[in-house]
């Protein structure tokens, strides 16, 4: 839905000979990176595999231009697609000789590449329930639409100090993402008229900050001169010397609050007088059709209880009943195929059906209940898990060590152990549904560890010169809103049973608090403290050597 600019074309040509160039020798691999990144390319842990990176504004994707992401990556030999936490895909696993034909196909499907990586504006994410949710103040998805349109059309989007991310919420009491993004939207109703409230700063990387509130009521019409009054502040404030220091959140670091504050203001104020920098949300059409196949009837139990576990009846402006349906994908990792007849199976309902999720799963909305039974048959006869409890897939993971060479630890095997031990246990885990476990690979938080309920990032471990696997525990032990806390760490082969002995203990307590948050502010840091006491010893290397080999490896810990 968003439009797809010049710029991108002109930025894939001259990364295509930037490939050329590096095939026949005449720049290295970190000459061809700094131009890879800017256009959604990575170069992955195996050496001669990529990962391109669509951007999917709001996790929105329609059915067509799903099935041509899985028909190009099908053909070009992909090994899986991923869905990351910023609601968009990656298609894994790619050839150098692939990556320009890839790209020029996707621009021809409406799909952009441009700013999947490196110091640019990354992928806007909206709350999935937006557009849907009757709580909502407004559907702020048309408004992640024009702003990636207009973002992603000027070139200093593209040479920022750092990456740059954008959020859009539904409403204040539920606000989620807004709150620990470079640049956060909080939809607002003032005198009958549309606004934000609008944070700056948030993260939650190394040394974790929530966004400072730069206006309590941003007028809709300023929401492009806003953003780009962010990226003019970060790019002449952001600290391009030291990497690990050029967030937006330093600079706040750096002057102090109020005169980071001042310092945005003024540029602000600089664009006031540009009327070309009004702003109006996208005026989008979406089609709702009626497929061509029956209605299938289901009576069977296991259906009743998928129903309710993973589909939930639509609130806003519902007089069709239309459903929205949550579809797990653990570790975010589907292959192309199963995508490919997804979109085959979604075209007759129209264009609005398919959001990506910030868990990294699939959404589909706007199907009448009437169809639910079809779904829930089409769902099992590719194969996905849909007679699980709902928590076990919502946990997410980030790629970790098996894919990208900034990973310590291998995310999606721990979050896969995990499964495997709650599903082997008694836990009455649909008294916990939405219950967010987050696992990184590192401490750069790709997967939030630190605004989950519980969390973990990866780290290295040692005992007597050999090194292993080992996690970080983070939990909200000042509050449900505020950046959770490393509590300790663990070896990773002991984390699964760390998980399901603290839900135990929280479940078979639950009666004595007034939610899980309760728990973990009174509780938590105790509970979680005397676990991890328990499960932090290890046996020697030459006791138990699994200990020192991580999930999914074959060699020992740190070797390559």
């Amino acid at each position: 839905m968003y439009r797809i600019t010049e710029n991108l074309i002109d930025n894939v040509l001259s990364n295509q000979q930037q490939i050329e160039k590096y095939k026949r020798g005449e720049i290295n691999s970190a000459e061809l990176k700094s131009g890879n990144v800017k256009v959604g390319v990575y170069e992955q842990r195996k050496d001669g595999t990529f990962m391109l990176r669509i951007r999917c504004a709001g996790g929105f994707i329609t059915p067509k231009q799903l099935k041509d992401v899985a028909l190009t990556a099908i053909k070009n030999k992909a090994s899986h697609v991923h869905l990351t936490t910023r609601q968009e895909l990656q298609i894994h696993g790619v050839s150098i000789d692939s990556l320009s034909s890839m790209m020029l196909y996707l621009k021809d499907s409406q799909l952009s590449t441009l700013g999947g990586g490196g110091d640019t504006v990354r992928n806007i994410i909206v709350n999935e329930l937006s557009g849907i949710e009757a709580s909502q103040v407004f559907d702020t998805y048309p408004y992640a639409v024009e702003l990636t349109s207009r973002l992603t059309s000027e070139p200093d989007s593209l040479t920022l100090p750092r990456k740059l991310k954008i959020a859009f919420d539904i409403n204040e009491q539920t606000a989620d993402s807004s709150l620990i993004q470079d640049l956060g939207f909080i939809p607002v109703e003032r005198d009958g008229n549309r606004g934000f409230r609008v944070l700056l700063g948030g993260s939650v990387a190394s040394n974790p900050h929530k966004g400072w509130q730069i206006f309590d009521f941003l007028p809709e019409k300023d929401v492009f001169r806003a953003a780009k009054a962010a990226k003019n502040f970060f790019n002449l404030y952001g600290d391009r010397e030291h990497r690990n220091k050029s967030r937006i959140r330093y600079i706040f670091y750096k002057f102090g609050d109020e005169e980071a504050k001042r310092l945005y203001y003024q540029e602000y104020d600089k664009l006031l007088g540009d009327n070309t920098l009004d702003f109006q949300p996208t005026k989008i059409e979406f089609e709702y059709t009626t497929p061509g196949f029956a209605p299938e009837n289901d009576s069977e139990p296991n259906f009743a209880v998928w129903k309710s576990r993973y589909a939930v009846r639509q609130t806003f402006n519902n007089e069709r009943n239309f459903w929205s349906v949550h579809i797990p994908v653990v570790t975010g990792n589907i292959d192309a195929e199963t995508l490919r007849l997804i979109a085959d199976f979604l075209s007759g309902f129209g264009n609005d059906v398919v959001r990506f999720t910030s868990r990294q799963n699939i959404q589909l909305r706007n199907i009448p209940e009437v169809y639910l039974p079809n779904v829930y048959h089409f769902l099992k006869a590719v194969g996905f898990e849909v007679d699980s409890p709902l928590i076990i897939n919502n946990i997410t993971s980030c790629t970790g060590a098996a894919v990208c060479r900034l990973g310590i630890c291998r995310p999606s095997g721990l979050e896969k152990a995990i499964i495997n031990r709650l599903l082997n246990s008694n836990i009455a885990l649909d008294e916990i549904p939405h219950l967010k476990i987050n696992i990184n690979g590192c401490l750069n938080s790709c997967a939030q560890n630190a605004w989950s309920d519980l969390g973990f990032s990866g780290r290295i471990g040692h005992l007597n010169n050999h090194a292993y696997p080992a996690y970080n525990v983070w939990a909200k032990v000042g509050g449900e809103y505020e950046i959770a806390e490393n509590l300790g760490f663990l070896p990773a082969k002991n984390v699964p049973e760390f998980v399901g002995s603290f839900l135990k203990i929280y479940l078979d307590n639950k009666q004595n608090y007034a939610s899980y948050g309760d728990f973990i502010v009174r509780d938590g840091a105790t509970t979680i403290r005397q676990l991890i006491g328990q499960l932090s010893q290890l046996p020697d290397f030459e006791d138990d050597k699994n200990y020192y080999v991580d999930y999914g490896a074959e060699e020992f810990f740190g070797k390559k």
